[in-house]
């Protein structure tokens, strides 16, 4: 391998123009070791390349190689540090509050690999509660400078911040950015401004396009609900279009301004009150009243205060109220079967008849109790065993006790709040109809000829079943009426609860479905 004679071939420098690369390539020559180690330093001095320890040991240690005999040459680069630019600002979303992408599926609702997408729990709202973080403003930093190798400063470009406004009337905004919910609701956010809204709205259907919408505040629906599809909300719930076989649950009015259709089970339970303009086949629980415009058919209804039918008829199904009815019609001239409960109210029925059921556990557990503290008292009740026995008997018998007193006092309150509450009270304008059923407490009503109204039935002051045709009219025992059958009544009042929502989008005839109404498990 030849070698180089003098110090300007054995060493040649290039340095970019932006100062920021060196090479240097060096050969093997006169010139080793120590030496040409500084010769390569004063070479990079003479082009204001910077040295310190660092350079020195760079270019030392990339010289190394020609200390064999068999390395002809060697380049050593050098670069400058380029400066670092800082990094924008950023959300950084709470758990369950980041904006839903196209298929997210609601939490609870995942499906398994080997198993399809449940399109009807599509996540597409997100709602908060207030004093939950939604999430967090992430400030921009300022990056890193950079140095080109004569040592010049290169200064970064700073990030910059996060574009967004937030409404300071329902999210607050903390000095470490923390963005926390002032009211529950709707979260909003459009790319630029947060907000909270206790309204949801929305334009269209509740179909694949929302998927099942549960909500804590008003939620008002534009062109209806789908079949199959749930909505539940803690406030108010209007529908301007149609419902069909659907799952509605508020926990205020429910205003359904076309009307609800059904084909299929549906559930539909409202906290207060009811305005529709029809029901079809539906399966309706309302806790307050219930005003509809036109038809009640074929339903099943219970209404817990007052049913108002101003226009329209009463048509088959099977109908509860717990008190005022006033109809235009009941029946229809094709006879149909309509059966109409009164004074009875199945969420207070249902209470009544849970805490009667537990009333009886607890007297026969205070039995067995009794039973067995007189059987030791009568064998002596000598021994430590038997006196610990005696004293724990006794400890149980006072606490049934106890809590059958106050069970039983609760009791008779409820009840007695219940029986002052219900009414009879049924005022037709127009027609009672041949096949309509009437069940007033124990009695049974069969209509089996028509008879025209105006007509009110009801009870007396000492809830004797009397009528009264006209506006002023006198009141008369209801059993002169002609065309009337009643009986004692063989018809309890049937389960009304409505199917469980969760079930509407899923084929489960198989699976059994717990009620409302089923009495409450012993424990």
């Amino acid at each position: 391998m030849s070698t180089v004679s003098s110090q300007e071939e054995q060493i040649r420098l290039k340095v970019s123009p932006d100062e920021m690369y060196a090479s240097l390539e060096v050969t093997q020559g006169l010139i080793d070791g120590e030496q040409l180690l500084a010769m390569c330093l004063t070479e990079l001095r003479s082009r204001n390349v910077q040295i310190n320890k660092s350079v020195e040991q760079q270019v030392a240690e990339q010289l190394r190689p020609l200390s064999k005999p068999d390395v002809g040459a060697v380049t050593i680069e050098l670069r400058g540090r380029p400066p670092k630019p800082g990094d924008d600002g950023r959300l950084e979303w709470a758990q369950g509050c980041a904006p839903p992408d196209k298929h997210a599926v609601a939490p609870g609702h995942e499906a398994d690999s080997d198993q399809a997408i449940d399109y009807y729990n599509q996540r597409k709202f997100i709602t908060v509660t207030a004093g939950q973080p939604v999430l967090r403003i992430v400030p921009p930093t300022d990056g890193d400078s950079g140095v080109t190798l004569s040592g010049k400063d290169l200064p970064s470009k700073a990030g910059q911040p996060v574009k967004i406004r937030v409404d300071p009337n329902s999210v607050v905004t903390e000095a470490d950015g923390t963005c926390t919910a002032v009211i529950d609701g709707l979260l909003k956010f459009d790319g630029q401004k947060l907000s909270i809204s206790p309204h949801l709205e929305i334009h269209g259907h509740v179909d694949f396009s929302t998927g099942n919408i549960d909500f804590q505040g008003d939620v008002q629906i534009g062109k209806g609900i789908r079949d199959c599809f749930i909505v539940r909300a803690n406030g108010n719930v209007i529908v301007d279009g149609p419902i069909e076989s659907a799952g509605i649950e508020t926990g205020g009015d429910l205003h359904a301004n076309r009307g609800i259709a059904c084909h299929s089970p549906s559930s539909i339970i409202v906290g207060r009150n009811l305005q529709a303009r029809y029901l079809d086949t539906a399966h309706v629980c309302v806790k307050g009243s219930a005003n509809v415009e036109r038809e009640v058919i074929q339903s099943k209804l219970t209404v817990g205060d007052s049913l108002t039918i101003e226009h329209g008829s009463l048509i088959g199904g099977i109908t509860c109220v717990g008190r005022k009815v006033s109809l235009a019609n009941i029946g229809s001239d094709a006879e149909v079967i309509t059966t109409l409960y009164m004074a009875h109210d199945p969420s207070y029925a249902v209470l009544l008849q849970r805490t009667e059921e537990y009333l009886d556990y607890l007297q026969t557990k205070l039995k067995k109790v009794t039973d067995q503290l007189t059987q030791i008292q009568q064998l002596g009740g000598r021994g430590d065993h038997a006196a610990d026995m005696l004293t724990e008997l006794m400890c149980d018998k006072y606490n049934l006790e106890t809590q059958f007193t106050r069970l039983r006092t609760k009791y008779e309150k409820l009840n007695d709040c219940y029986q002052k509450r219900r009414r009879a009270d049924l005022d037709i304008a127009k027609q009672i109809h041949a096949g309509v059923r009437l069940i007033i407490d124990d009695q049974e009503i069969r209509v089996t000829r028509p008879i025209r109204g105006p007509i009110w039935i009801g009870w007396d002051k000492q809830r004797k079943l009397v009528y009264r045709t006209g506006d002023h009219g006198t009141t008369v025992p209801l059993k002169d009426i002609p065309g009337l059958e009643i009986m004692p009544s063989k018809s309890p009042c049937p389960d009304m609860t409505p199917p469980q929502m969760h079930s509407l989008s899923e084929d489960s005839e198989d699976e059994p479905k717990a009620s409302a109404a089923e009495p409450a498990k012993k424990p």
